[in-house]
């Protein structure tokens, strides 16, 4: 097997590193959920707090992108949630305010991307990874 592809398999099991590898994904969907910029990268911050908590606990039986996907999907609900909550759910006009905001005259979701704040560092591993991400796939 090829030595590069054996440490960016190691790296996946690597709490570390997780954020490099998982961080955008995660920060996407949380985005595409909650359709705010500062709650999404507050939802994946907890994300990566709780998996980390709960990591001694992780069997295996997904993978690590897998299952902070489902952490995730859990706490982008209970920030939804506490958010309607918050702001009166047994108030209809609040509720059809929502769909209204949330949904196209079509039924689908609106997405509103935002920009994400990167330092040149976070940008260069990123490119760095891909890089090597594209050399593993291509001896494979």
């Amino acid at each position: 097997m090829n030595s590069e592809l054996i440490k960016t398999t190691n790296k996946i099991h690597d709490p570390e590193t997780w954020m490099d590898l998982y961080g955008d994904l995660l920060y996407r969907f949380a985005l595409f959920r909650v359709k705010d910029c500062t709650a999404a990268e507050d939802i994946v911050q907890e994300t990566f707090l709780a998996a980390l908590g709960a990591y001694k606990n992780f069997k295996g039986h997904s993978t690590v992108r897998t299952w902070l996907i489902a952490i995730l999907k859990y706490k982008s609900v209970d920030y939804i949630r506490k958010k309607v909550w918050e702001q009166g759910s047994n108030d209809l006009e609040y509720l059809a305010d929502m769909v209204d905001r949330n949904f196209n005259g079509q039924g689908k979701w609106r997405i509103r991307y935002c920009k994400r704040s990167s330092t040149p560092m976070q940008l260069y591993v990123r490119k760095e990874f891909i890089e090597i991400l594209h050399k593993c796939l291509s001896s494979a």
